[in-house]
């Protein structure tokens, strides 16, 4: 097993869970193109939600960015455009990161 795999999953924003969830909420985000460890670390410091994901599932992607006033979910959709990675809701504050083909 790799070690990346090893250090299994990695959660940003661990203070979300505390916060009172509004599905429809519109975040001001401004994440520019990087990759997407930083881009997915930097979404959710912004909107307080909690990612989930394997760390080395980023390893060499680069996410175009985001900029603009925006549901979580739009924001995500534009923050992993092209990378090859989807994203799924698991309840209100948290946040599967997932490999697209892997459906």
């Amino acid at each position: 097993m790799r070690k990346a795999a090893i250090a299994m999953v990695m959660m940003l924003a661990a203070w979300a869970s505390q916060a009172a969830a509004d599905p429809g909420a519109r975040y001001e985000i401004n994440v520019p193109p990087q990759p997407a460890f930083e881009a997915l670390k930097a979404f959710a410091a912004q909107t307080h939600l909690q990612l989930v994901y394997y760390s080395e599932l980023t390893e060499g992607i680069a996410s175009p960015g985001v900029i603009g006033t925006l549901t979580a979910e739009d924001a995500l959709s534009r923050l992993l455009s092209g990378t090859g990675l989807a994203f799924q809701f698991l309840n209100e504050r948290t946040v599967a990161i997932r490999n697209a083909a892997a459906t």
